[in-house]
């Protein structure tokens, strides 16, 4: 006796949360659909809609491949083409990666004429355990590096954002590189490796000690803290007051020391907020905040 089982497929995407009952049931997002309940009994039904009343045509990301210190490097693109403007936007984690899911701040991006490009940087996760620990003792070298070669896919005029490691990472190229972009963004970022491992929590501490260990002078190097006043470009900084793994006080010692240079700085620290923005009013702020602030210092850079 053999069991044939017919091939039923759904779009790309990303699925996650599967439990079985009485059918298999999970949630799936891809580009132009939020998070959505689906069940599996036979065939595929989704049973919630997260895009009611919403008519944009939002676009699908393009995988794109390109070599870094000799490494390939993936990355998803969005492009509606012909822009004249990018933005290089990187995941956090660092163990994560980008996926095919639906983010309402790449798609405003890309809906306001920018091209975006989202980098599977070194000590991303989907490429195995190796990739995945390339990273090791080097954050914010040849990660970077990989990133900085996915910004040469847009063009001259580029702006730069990214939350959590990703706004790590941001304030790591304005300061390293500050003469590449037109404007950048970094959400709930830390700055200093001495006081993010002082006042993060316990957990995160040994992560940071297996990832970064205490070379002071690699330590240093690696905090942008220390280069603030190579920043050129218009910056802006979003934080969380009580967040445990990105401490505001990141966010504030940038803040102060741009100030006292006599540097311009937007910033907002949301009250209540931890690392991200739960509140839906904190959310939808942040993203509009983000989005306008790098499309009309992006645009100002080219009057």
């Amino acid at each position: 006796m053999s069991l044939v089982v017919k091939e039923r497929k759904i779009s790309p995407g990303v699925v996650v949360h599967l439990k079985v009952d009485e059918g298999l049931y999970f949630l799936r997002s891809d580009s132009s659909r939020d998070f959505d309940l689906y069940v599996y009994d036979g065939e595929v039904k989704r049973l919630t809609d997260s895009m009611a009343g919403v008519t944009e045509e939002f676009v699908e990301p393009r995988k794109v491949t390109y070599t870094s210190d000799g490494l390939e490097i993936d990355a998803l693109l969005y492009s509606r083409g012909g822009e004249e403007r990018g933005v290089l936007y990187l995941h956090g984690g660092p163990d994560w990666e980008c996926l095919n899911l639906f983010s309402p701040e790449v798609q405003l991006l890309v809906s306001r004429g920018f091209k975006v490009v989202c980098p599977n940087y070194r000590g991303s996760t989907g490429r195995g355990r190796k990739f995945n620990h390339l990273n090791d003792g080097d954050l914010g070298g040849g990660d970077l590096r990989d990133a900085l070669r996915a910004a040469e896919l847009l063009g001259e005029r580029v702006a730069v954002t990214g939350a959590s490691y990703g706004g790590y990472l941001t304030m790591m190229a304005v300061t390293k590189h500050p003469e590449r972009w037109c404007a950048a963004a970094a959400v709930v970022p830390f700055v200093n490796w001495f006081t993010e491992k002082e006042l993060e929590r316990e957990v995160l501490k040994q992560y940071d000690e297996v990832k970064m260990g205490n070379d002071e002078a690699l330590l240093r190097d690696r905090s942008p803290i220390f280069f603030v006043d190579r920043i050129r470009v218009p910056l802006l900084l979003l934080a969380g007051e009580n967040d445990p793994r990105c401490p505001a006080e990141e966010t504030m010692q940038v803040v102060r020391k741009l100030e006292e240079l006599g540097r311009r700085v937007e910033y907002k620290v949301y009250k209540g907020e931890g690392h991200g923005f739960s509140k839906k009013e904190n959310y939808v702020d942040s993203v509009k905040r983000v989005v306008e602030f790098l499309d009309e210092n992006c645009r100002a850079m080219n009057e």
